[in-house]
């Protein structure tokens, strides 16, 4: 709509025809913030001077870059429980998700009031959202020298609701646990049995099968789907002399 023409800073010319007067300096610009979980809060900044003293007013902005990187298309924020201080100088995005925000792009346009037809933007700064990823090994050791001794899942801590289990050859559950744990030892897996008629048995050297449930949960209560809560594989297990 229409928005009547002012003298912000009161030089008896309306803004609107000394616009191209309006210096803005921006001091410091919105920074990289690195990998972000999912799930995690991000914040960017801007430090501005504007010449006259006037007081600076802000609109963030993001970018959605085309699938082959070659445009970006940008849109005005507005405040919400997700965009906290769209209108400030320091913008938060709060509960980030993978779907959603890896790969946009942030930048502040910087204007005074009145100066509607004249404002500086600040350098767009790039979101990259990451998806707590597994390592789950193929293979271990358990012979007390002190390097893989024990079957370590990096990564597992982030599914807190996680189920494992072990089988060996035959398809017979030979060890399951739930919430697996690296630094527990009720917790993870050392290549002894812990069900079946092998409990408490000591595992000879061969290869056995995981299925390792993540839950329907992560631990900053996203949402995993069907298709991506469970891994499969192999585990081989080493043994001295064997």
């Amino acid at each position: 709509g229409y928005v009547d023409p002012v003298d912000a800073d009161g030089n008896g010319i309306l803004d609107c025809y000394d616009a191209v007067i309006l210096v803005v300096t921006i001091d410091s610009q919105p920074q990289y913030a690195g990998d972000i979980f999912q799930g995690e809060n991000v914040s960017y900044s801007v430090g501005v001077t504007i010449d006259g003293n006037l007081p600076p007013e802000y609109q963030w902005q993001i970018g959605i870059v085309s699938d082959d990187e070659q445009d970006t298309t940008w849109t005005d924020i507005t405040e919400s429980s997700q965009f906290v201080g769209a209108n400030t100088s320091t913008l938060t995005i709060n509960n980030v998700s993978y779907e959603e925000f890896d790969n946009t792009q942030y930048r502040a346009k910087v204007t005074a009031k009145g100066y509607t037809c004249a404002f500086v933007l600040t350098d767009p700064v790039n979101l990259d959202v990451k998806i707590r990823e597994l390592h789950i090994p193929q293979g271990f050791s358990p012979d007390g020298d002190g390097i893989n001794d024990k079957w370590k899942i990096t990564g597992i801590e982030y599914y807190p609701n996680n189920t494992v289990q072990i089988y060996n050859r035959w398809e017979i559950k030979i060890w399951e646990v739930d919430g697996y744990l690296n630094d527990s030892p009720e917790k993870f897996f050392e290549g002894i049995a812990n069900t079946g008629s092998s409990n408490g048995m000591v595992l000879p050297e061969t290869v056995y099968f995981y299925v390792v449930d993540l839950g329907d949960t992560d631990i900053d209560g996203n949402s995993i789907s069907e298709e991506s809560r469970y891994r499969k594989g192999i585990v081989y297990i080493r043994r001295p002399n064997e």
